[in-house]
């Protein structure tokens, strides 16, 4: 939804209704906590980009990286293989189409246009098979 004005009226609408005070300005703590995300967001974007390594290829073929990955926290990713292709999926609101990006990583491309797209790290075991993935430093072991 990343309406940041709706945030600062329902904030302001708070202190007004709760303490009667009418001291802080919401849309700027707002508009400046939205524009810290938003760099942090470019400068991870342009670190991702510089440290691509060109021309190399997944280790595996891409129907050995389908599987359901599980985390104790935050649940299952699916990851699916159709017509030469793999989906990430996580819940039912959040989908999205992977493309190689290099060697056992893969981008992960969001329908929604306010998201920005991210890595998905596959990590192999002693014998080269798919043992988990790692997305925003989280590791979800396949099951």
């Amino acid at each position: 939804d990343h309406a940041e004005l709706r945030h600062a009226i329902m904030y302001k609408a708070i202190d007004l209704y709760v303490d009667n005070d009418n001291s802080r300005e919401w849309n700027k703590e707002v508009l400046e906590l939205y524009d810290g995300i938003r760099k942090k967001q470019e400068t991870r974007r342009t670190n991702m980009i510089a440290q691509r390594v060109q021309n190399t290829k997944p280790s595996l073929s891409l129907d050995q990286y389908s599987g359901i990955y599980r985390d104790d926290l935050y649940g299952d990713i699916v990851i699916s293989y159709k017509e030469n292709k793999l989906a990430f999926s996580f819940t039912s609101s959040i989908s999205g189409k992977l493309s190689h990006w290099h060697y056992d990583t893969f981008e992960v491309n969001w329908p929604e246009k306010h998201l920005k797209s991210d890595l998905v790290v596959f990590q192999l075991d002693q014998k080269g098979e798919v043992s988990g993935l790692k997305i925003y430093g989280t590791t979800f072991n396949k099951i």
